[in-house]
């Protein structure tokens, strides 16, 4: 019979694959018929010197826990003689709607139905109005993959029912007929594995809005700044990881099972660097080329190649951390309260529309999100003494605040980390108002000098004079003076 008559699937064994057409022969239900049935195969020579494989299916389930299992018990026959045998079990849950839970689900998921309709929705919006902006941003593409995977869940889940029912209802009607739930079971198995990779992409997703916060943020921008120094450092590396694998299969692959193929050989390389080896074996394998290719891949693997890669992302990060520490920080939860707090009209506290304290027009803008080190230099060019500031002289300082973590980040735009070029131009400017700041205090240390050098020439002027007044007749007086004058003077010159 054909594999479409027998509704049966191709099968890889352990020597060869095998279609899933063949001969075939149906048991009775209780053992006494079913041992009369081999017997009668037995003796009519059913398995002869052209079998290869013979296969045993059959399906039991458990009503106690509602679960398949879905059995298949194989024997090959090499061509060498003798026999091989192999089994397959695989248990799945067919009927899920059983029970009072069974309908706690049905209703679950019409509403994870809903949701998903929703959301395609959603999506097909933002489509048309961003059009080909749409496929430029990253999250969009995860969204789409959350569609697309929530979508064959659901299809598949519509399947199972439909396809379940059926063959129960031909089983009821007649208990000898075989069907066979193979083919279920293993759809049944990757919609098991779509629905984990469902899962994980919608936890991968929160990192969306965690990145509100700069902390959470670092990975993301650390990950998607150094890509195209990732992507170089991958090509370099796969180029002399698949030579080393080239060279332990050819070395090696006729005595190493380890490295008996290509593909064995490249996952044996990778267990090396997890540090799962049989170095033994390699040494078993050839006692001299088998050390030298052991040491010379962990020299270019472990000594350079990996500390390349963490030298990457070790500087990466530290460029993040820099620009993150010095931009603005959005709190998720604090964006939410001031949503909810415009939307119901309920005005802060911290309301910058009017007059305050400079210490409190610090306090709240470092609640803002601004970064310290901004506030500290505008609060320095206007506060004086901790005096009020004007609602006037608030806004001026907000615009000033404004475009100083504007050189860092835009609260318009997405976040990102500046070019070297725009951060050399930071510099320069800091630099240049360091060096204005310093040749304005210069210039005021050489004017203070000046002013005491007149000082010092003035009172000499008046020693002097005083001297020329000693022949008068109040000479102790003018000596008193003269001692006054000459004290003060070497105060002014210390």
């Amino acid at each position: 019979m054909s594999s479409d008559a027998l509704d049966e699937a191709s099968y890889r064994g352990i020597i060869s694959r095998y279609g899933g057409g063949g001969y075939v022969h149906d048991l009775a239900l209780k053992s006494q018929p079913s041992l009369d049935r081999i017997n009668l195969l037995y003796l009519g020579n059913w398995i002869d010197r052209g079998t290869r494989a013979v296969f045993i299916d059959f399906t039991i389930y458990n009503a106690n826990v509602n679960l398949f299992c879905v059995v298949k018990l194989v024997a090959e026959f090499p061509a060498t003689g003798g026999v091989i045998t192999s089994s397959e079990f695989c248990t799945v849950k067919l009927l899920r709607y059983v029970k009072k839970e069974g309908k706690i689900i049905r209703i679950l998921e019409i509403i994870f139905c809903v949701f998903i309709f929703y959301y395609i929705i959603e999506e097909l919006i933002e489509i048309i109005v961003l059009k080909s902006k749409y496929f430029k941003l990253f999250w969009n593409y995860v969204d789409l993959a959350v569609i697309a995977t929530a979508s064959c869940c659901v299809a598949f889940n519509l399947y199972r029912t439909h396809v379940v029912d059926s063959k129960l209802s031909g089983l009821l009607k007649d208990p000898e007929w075989y069907s066979s739930f193979a083919f279920l079971a293993y759809w049944q198995v990757l919609f098991n594995t779509a629905l984990a990779f469902l899962v994980f992409i919608v936890w991968v997703k929160l990192f969306k809005y965690l990145s509100f916060n700069k902390t959470m943020a670092q990975l993301s921008v650390t990950l998607s700044s150094c890509a195209s120094d990732l992507f170089g450092f991958a090509v370099m590396f796969f180029v002399i990881f698949l030579a080393f694998a080239q060279l332990g299969f050819l070395l090696f692959g006729t005595q190493a099972k380890d490295f008996s193929t290509f593909a064995e050989s490249i996952f044996t390389l990778f267990r090396v660097i997890l540090g799962d080896f049989n170095y033994s074996e390699l040494q078993e394998a050839n006692s001299v080329l088998g050390p030298v290719y052991f040491i010379l891949y962990v020299f270019f693997i472990f000594f350079i190649l990996i500390n390349m890669f963490l030298a990457i992302i070790n500087d990466t990060y530290s460029g993040v951390k820099f620009d993150l520490a010095n931009s603005r920080d959005l709190h998720l939860a604090g964006y939410l309260k001031q949503k909810l707090k415009d939307l119901f009209g309920i005005k802060s506290g911290k309301d910058p529309q009017k007059p305050k304290e400079c210490n409190k027009w610090e306090v709240d803008m470092v609640d803002y999100g601004y970064a310290k080190e901004h506030v500290a230099i505008v609060s320095e060019k206007y506060c004086k003494n901790n005096e009020i500031l004007s609602v006037e002289m608030q806004q001026q300082m907000m615009q000033d605040l404004e475009e100083m973590s504007k050189g860092y980040f835009d609260v318009n735009e997405s976040r990102q980390v500046l070019p070297v070029e725009v951060r050399m131009e930071n510099m320069q400017q800091n630099f240049s108002s360091l060096v204005n700041r310093i040749d304005d205090i210069v210039a005021r240390f050489k004017k203070s000098e000046i002013q005491k050098l007149q000082r010092i020439a003035a009172m000499s002027k008046l020693l002097d004079s005083i001297v020329e007044a000693q022949n008068s007749s109040d000479d102790r007086k003018a000596k008193q003076i003269e001692a006054m004058v000459r004290q003060e003077l070497e105060k002014m010159r210390t």
